[in-house]
C-alpha cells in the first residue's frame, strides 16, 4: 500500500496537464491579420508602378516624398489617401537637375486580404480637380480639402532629398554629398541666401556673387529678373540646380 500514493499522485498530475486547453489553430470565420501598407510599401509599389507605366524616362534619379492623409477599408479593400511629390533628376558635376516630375493628391488601392496594390487613381487636371478628389475622399469635403492641402514644405523637401540620396547611393552614384564650402563651381567668390518669399527651411541657395550682383544690377530693365544658383540642403549635403529671383536691397 506504500507504493500506491506516488503512483495515484502521478495520475492525478497527467490527468490535470491533460484537461489543460492547449493553444491551437484559429478559430472557423477568424479574421485574418490585415496586413500593413508602411510608407516604405507605398513608395516602393509607387516606383514599380512609375516605372512601368511612364513611356519615357523620368530621369537617372528619382525621388518621392510621401504625405498620408487617411487610410480607408472598403468593400474588403484598403484604400490609402495621400499626397505624393516625384521628381526625376540627371546628374553633372556634382550637382543634380530636376529633369520632370509631378506632385499631387492620389488614392492607393489594396487588398485587405493580401495586401497587394491594385489601383492607383490620380487627381484630374483643370476644372476635374476638385471633383475628382471630392470624389477619391468618398464625397466627404473636409477630407478632400485635407487631401488637397500641400504638405508642409519642410518635411515635404526633406523626404524628397533623402529618398533622392538614397536613390543615388543605390545605384552606385559617387561625389553628390558635398560640405556647404565645396560644391564643385561654388567654392569661393559666392553669396549664401537663408531667407525669401520661396525660401525652403534647411536649405541655402548659392550664388556666384559676380553673377547675384549682374542680376541685380538688371532689376527694372526686363520682365523677370534671375542668375543662376545651387539649393543647398543641409542634412544630406546634395545640391541642386536652381535660380534666384528675388534680391536683397
Amino acid at each position: 500500500m506504500k507504493k500506491l500514493f506516488p503512483i495515484l499522485a502521478i495520475l492525478s498530475l497527467l490527468a490535470l496537464v491533460a484537461c489543460k486547453p492547449q493553444a491551437g489553430p484559429k478559430e472557423a470565420g477568424e479574421k485574418p491579420q490585415k496586413p500593413e501598407i508602411s510608407q516604405e510599401k507605398i513608395l516602393a509599389d509607387l516606383k514599380e508602378a512609375d516605372e512601368k507605366d511612364n513611356p519615357y524616362k523620368r530621369g537617372d534619379y528619382i525621388a518621392y516624398s510621401v504625405t498620408m492623409v487617411k487610410e480607408l477599408e472598403e468593400d474588403q479593400k484598403t484604400s490609402v489617401l495621400l499626397w505624393v511629390w516625384s521628381q526625376g533628376y540627371s546628374f553633372s558635376q556634382g550637382i543634380f537637375k530636376a529633369e520632370s516630375g509631378y506632385s499631387m493628391p492620389m488614392k492607393l488601392v489594396y487588398g485587405s486580404q493580401d495586401g497587394k496594390l491594385q489601383e492607383i487613381i490620380q487627381a484630374r487636371d483643370g476644372s476635374e480637380y476638385a471633383p475628382s478628389v471630392l470624389e477619391m475622399a468618398g464625397g466627404d469635403k473636409k477630407l478632400a480639402d485635407s487631401l488637397m492641402e500641400r504638405p508642409d514644405s519642410q518635411k515635404d523637401y526633406d523626404q524628397l532629398m533623402e529618398s533622392l540620396a538614397q536613390d543615388a547611393k543605390a545605384k552606385g552614384l559617387e561625389g553628390f554629398n558635398h560640405k556647404i564650402d565645396q560644391i564643385p563651381g561654388y567654392e569661393k567668390d559666392v553669396i549664401y541666401i537663408k531667407t525669401g518669399p520661396n525660401h525652403i527651411p534647411g536649405t541655402v541657395e548659392i550664388a556666384k556673387k559676380a553673377d547675384y550682383d549682374q542680376a541685380k544690377a538688371r532689376l527694372g530693365t526686363e520682365n523677370w529678373t534671375y542668375c543662376p544658383s545651387v539649393c543647398y540642403h543641409g542634412k544630406t549635403g546634395l545640391a541642386l540646380e536652381s535660380i534666384i529671383d528675388s534680391f536683397e536691397d
